[in-house]
């Protein structure tokens, strides 16, 4: 499986879609599926514009303001906290992230 990590961004979404189209004719992928972070408000848009492009949301992590003062200090992310939003997202679909 191929997984593609982007944000809310138009420029972001048609990135995704690029590297989908790259991962479709230069790899032997069973299927892609699109991770959205950094994810504030209504994001109906975005999915929106991924399903247009026949790109799977696996799941969506939202703006984490713990894991923004991490990389504004330069602190590794293996040493993020339980308590962290994002954190627990990926903690509860990491069963879907890796299908």
């Amino acid at each position: 499986s191929t997984i593609i990590i982007t944000d809310i961004s138009l420029r972001s979404v048609e990135t995704a879609y690029s590297i989908s189209q790259s991962a479709k004719k230069f790899t032997n992928y069973r299927k892609i599926g699109v991770i959205i972070n950094r994810v504030k408000g209504d994001i109906a848009k975005i999915t929106d514009k991924l399903k247009e492009y026949d790109l799977t949301v696996i799941t969506s992590i939202p703006e984490d303001e713990i894991l923004t003062e991490f990389d504004l200090e330069g602190k590794p992310i293996i040493d993020i906290p339980n308590k962290s939003t994002s954190y627990q997202v990926i903690k509860d679909n990491i069963h879907r992230i890796l299908e």
